[in-house]
């Protein structure tokens, strides 16, 4: 079932938004608004943790079998 969220607010000053395809493909991004530690984990993972920079973007990208990062 194809789903969607946009500009949710989390701790540490990060924005995230996210969607899911038809497909199973899944898409989440994660804006830093400030200067902080991302921390962060995705179903089937270890905690993920990345220092970002204030205005840094990050995408995350599933597959359904495995996640990919792109900065």
């Amino acid at each position: 079932q194809p789903c969607s969220f946009k500009k949710m607010f989390a701790p540490g000053g990060f924005i995230v938004s996210g969607s899911r395809t038809s497909q199973g493909e899944t898409f989440v991004t994660v804006a830093a608004s400030r200067a902080n530690e991302l921390q962060l984990q995705l179903p089937g993972t270890e905690v993920f943790r990345k220092t970002m920079a204030a205005g840094e973007t990050l995408q995350l990208i599933s597959d359904g079998a495995k996640w990919e990062i792109s900065h």
